[in-house]
Order: structure tokens, then sequence, then C-alpha cells
């Protein structure tokens, strides 16, 4: 027994793909002015098809209903993978950023603890993540502190003496 939003018919060959699609671009066309409009026959006249084929790949309102919200979240889960595709990882981003502050640190030899560049630019970015960590779970106006006390905490490591 097949389960009533199941479709009688899938499509494979390229005429009833794009049948479908025209379906479901009308059924969001449709749903776009509102739900009171939203019913087989309007979306039928819509998409240029027979009531009765958009039956068959659409067996009630509630499985062309699915299949467009379906069909909705595959393009914003693409969209996203799309976009996260083009970010370095995390990794490579940190180790990028390390870099460049290694670099810029060592450009600043006396005014900086006799810390390796290297090294500081691998605590710094922890340093300042704890601090805001710490003052992100607060309030207005406390929240406003954060960047002043992230800034100290910095200063205070990059040109603290030991002994």
């Amino acid at each position: 027994m097949t389960p009533p939003l199941a479709p009688r018919r899938i499509p494979r060959q390229s005429r009833a793909l794009a049948t479908r699609a025209a379906i479901l671009e009308a059924a969001a066309h449709i749903i776009a002015g509102g739900l009171a409009a939203f019913n087989t026959n309007a979306v039928a006249a819509r998409a240029g098809v027979s009531i009765g084929s958009l039956y068959q790949y659409f067996p009630k309102k509630d499985a062309l209903m699915l299949a467009l919200i379906a069909e909705r979240q595959a393009r914003q889960v693409a969209t996203v993978a799309q976009a996260l595709a083009g970010l370095p990882s995390y990794d490579d981003a940190l180790e990028e950023a390390g870099a460049l502050v290694a670099g810029l640190l060592a450009r600043f030899p006396g005014e900086i603890a006799p810390t390796a560049p290297e090294v500081a630019a691998r605590t710094l970015p922890g340093l300042v993540r704890a601090v805001v960590d710490i003052w992100a779970n607060c309030n207005p106006p406390q929240l406003d502190r954060t960047e002043d006390e992230a800034v100290r905490a910095a200063l205070g490591y990059l040109t603290c003496r030991p002994g």
C-alpha cells in the first residue's frame, strides 16, 4: 500500500521533471499571495497542466505543500553549503591570523614582553576569547565593557615583564 502523500508517478524524463517543477513553481506563486487562494485547481491552472496530471505527482494538496517545503529547504541547504565551501577552515583562518599577529608583534620588540611573537600570537586569541566569553554573559551596560577589558587584558599580557 502506498502512503497517502506518495506520488503515483516519479518523474524521470526531462518533460516529467519540468512538469513537476512547473507545478511546484505555480504552488509557490499562489502561496505567496496567501494560503486562502491555495488549492489544487488554481495550481494546475497556473502551471498549465490538467488537474489529473497534478494528482499524478501530488495525490493531495498536503503532498504538494510538503514537496514545496522540501524543495525550498533543499535550496536553502545548498545555498548555505555553497557559502561555507568558499570559507577557509577555522584552523586555516586561525593560522593565517596568528601569522599576521606574530608579524605585527615582531615589529615592536622593545615594547612587548620578551615572549616569542609566535607564542604571543597563539596566546592572545585565547586570552581575548576568555574575556569576551565572561563578559558576553552579562547584560548592558556591563556588556559595553567587553572591548575595554579585552584590550586591557591583551595589553597587560604583552607589556608585563616577568620578575
